[in-house]
Formats: structure tokens, sequence, C-alpha cells
């Protein structure tokens, strides 16, 4: 147990240390395009002071797509008890992708990797000891109407086009793939895309649909069970302008806190929830709740949702106070009466978090995950790492 919470500790203080506690979001206001000329500057800073830890071999980073979040834990009430140090993490990565797919493609494919789930020093006060490792393949697509780009927006992609080729040149990338692959590129395209958008009459429906196939666990491992599903997502999203903006009754409450915090009264069409549905084959191990309380290590099917949103709740010394908002759902198909009598046949967990400037999150979670036997709810308090 020691040995664990000076692990922990250690990687929580090398991580500060490496990211920069002090150091600044890299993200402006004001009207594109100072503010995304005054960003630009900012990743290129970022990129330098953090290229003695990546690998930047064709571009891709080895830790691209890794977010860690070392946090203090305290659990309130429920099954679960206690508190102390722990780690929530989340890797997804592209292994494979559509060549063609760039800067406002509409459709494409792409196959990768995902990890999530927290661990902590004590398992019995980890809110969320749930592991999940797959690897999926996944078709998306975008549908909705076409739209000229305005003189504005043209002028800030031709800036883009300028500084993706700085890029380039500065990490010596050959492949229009590699350079996509770094976070700067990404992150470069959300804010050419939020800039592009705003004030405009637009609307999209991002789709996805995928096949995935992986391993839940908890983490000691005691538990597991091998995953392999259909998977799908829905994520529309729309412009100030829309009608279809109104409809985002989501978005109202904070329509009202950022008009109360000095910006105008708008309802944010990038802030419409997103809905994932899935289905899986699911095969348990002798370890788990499933097998213990029946003792039958038989395969069974789940359904299960996801519905995930984050909106701005305002601006505070210049920068974006954040929620996020995530609530999943799974339900056994079919489940005998035995199991339904000993509870085992759904679950349901409601994450709330509040990502203040400087990268600390507040984070409330709510409910059981598919290896809990009763609800609990968690408090943590933690500081965002990207890479």
């Amino acid at each position: 147990m020691k040995k664990t919470s000076y692990f922990l500790v250690g990687l929580f203080l090398s991580l500060l240390c490496t990211q920069g506690v002090g150091q600044s979001p890299t993200e402006d206001s004001g009207d594109p395009p100072e503010a995304f000329e005054l960003l630009f500057d900012k990743v290129l800073g970022n990129m330098n002071r953090s290229s003695s830890i990546r690998d930047w071999t064709e571009g891709r980073s080895l830790l691209s797509g890794l977010n860690l979040n070392p946090q203090l834990v305290q659990v309130l009430d429920g099954a679960r008890q206690g508190g102390g140090l722990g780690l929530e993490y989340s890797w997804r990565r592209d292994l494979l992708a559509d060549p063609d797919q760039g800067v406002g493609s509409a459709f494409g494919w792409r196959f990768g990797f995902h990890g999530s789930g927290t661990v902590t020093t004590d398992s019995k006060a980890n809110p969320r000891n749930f592991l999940e490792t797959e690897l999926s393949l996944d078709f998306f697509g975008r549908i909705g109407p076409s739209r000229e780009e305005n003189e504005q927006t043209q002028i800030l992609r031709q800036q883009f086009n300028d500084w993706r080729a700085e890029i380039s040149d500065r990490y010596q990338l050959r492949t229009m793939a590699a350079i996509r692959a770094t976070q700067e590129f990404r992150q470069l395209d959300r804010e050419l895309a939020r800039f592009a958008m705003e004030g405009e009459d637009w609307w999209h429906l991002w789709l996805d649909f995928g096949f995935r196939g992986g391993w839940e666990t908890d983490q000691s491992f005691e538990f597991r069970q091998n995953v392999l599903g259909l998977q799908g997502t829905l994520a529309p999203a729309a412009g100030r302008d829309a009608n279809l903006v109104w409809l985002n009754f989501f978005d109202w409450p904070f329509a009202l806190t950022r008009f109360l915090l000095g910006d105008d009264f708008y309802v944010d069409g990038q802030a419409i929830p997103s809905l994932e549905l899935g289905f899986d084959w699911v095969d348990p191990s002798a370890g788990a709740p499933r097998f213990r309380a029946l003792g039958d290590e038989g395969g069974y099917q789940r359904w299960r949702a996801e519905l995930a949103m984050v909106a701005v709740i305002g601006r505070i010394a210049e920068q974006d106070l954040r929620l996020s908002a995530s609530f999943r759902h799974f339900s056994l198909i079919d489940p005998s009466v035995k199991v339904e009598r000993l509870d085992l046949d759904s679950q349901s967990f409601l994450s709330l978090a509040l990502h203040f400037p400087g990268q600390v999150l507040l984070k409330y979670t709510v409910g059981e995950l598919p290896f809990d036997r009763k609800r609990s709810r968690a408090i943590s308090l933690g500081y965002e790492i990207p890479f």
C-alpha cells in the first residue's frame, strides 16, 4: 500500500513539473485573426517546452492522445468507503486512419485503441473501479447543408495552411497524416472551426458506427470479462444563428450563466449532447460478481448507452469555465429472475465535472458500474494533464 502511495505521489509531482503548474492554457479571447495568432504562438511555445519528453518521429508523440488526472478522492457514501490518492486516465489513439481524411473531410474511417479508468491507493475508495481497454474499427461521416465560407473564414484557413506548413518544417514531417497526428494540429483545427462557425446559420450531424473488442477489469484484475460489440454515435452541432439551436434546452441554464458573467445571451450549438448506443456480447471470468452470485460464468448480452456534453458556464479572467457531464447505462438482455432479484440486471453512472482555468478539475460521481453491487457517491479534486 505504501509503495503504491509513494508511486502515485511521485508520478503526480513529476507530471506537474513537466507540464508547468503555472502555465496558462492555450486559448485566448478576442477577435480573429488576432486571437488565432496568439493561440498559435502559445501552441508553438508549448511544443518547444514539451519536446524533450516526446518522440516527434513523423509527428506522432509517444503519448499522443493520453490524458491524465492525478486527484484526491473522497467517497461520500454507498458501497465503497474512505479516500486517498487516485489517477484517472484516458488514452485514445488512432493506429490506422483513412489517408484522405483531412481538414473538412465529411467521411472517413479509423482503427484505434482506447483505454480508460481510475486507479487509487485504496481500491475500496475507488468510485470508478472499472478499467476499459479496447480496439475499435469506426466509420464516420457528417451530414448537413453545405455552406460557403465567408471572407474572414477564408483568411483564417489560409493562415491555418501557412502555420501547418511551419509545423511541418519545424519537425521535418513528410506526410499529411503525420502533421494531423500532432496535438498542435488538432488544437489549431478546432480553434479554426470555432471562429469559422460562430455567427452562422448552419447545422451538422456527425455519425459514427463501428465494431469493438476488448477487456473490462477492476484495478486488481480480480474481476475480468471479455467484450465484443457494435456501437454507434450521434453528435449534432449547430451555429448560433441556426433556428434548431434553441432546441438545445440542455444549454439554456448555461446561456444564462454566461450572460450573468458578461457574455452575450446565446444558446451554444456546440454543447448539444452526443448519444452513443452499443450492443455487447460479454464473457465474464470466474471472479466476476455475476459468477460469484450465480455460480455460472456463462456469457450474456447487454445494451449500453452514454449521453455526454460539454458546456461553457462562463469566462473567468478571460478563460473558460466548463462543465462536462456524462450519463452511462448498462442493461442486460432477457435477464433471469435470479439476476433481477440480485439487482445485477442494470447499472447507471453519472459524472459531473467542473473544468477550472489552469486545468484544475472538480468532479462528482454517483451510481454504479458493471462490477459494483451497490451505488456510491464520491467527489475528487485533480489536475488535468493532456498529452
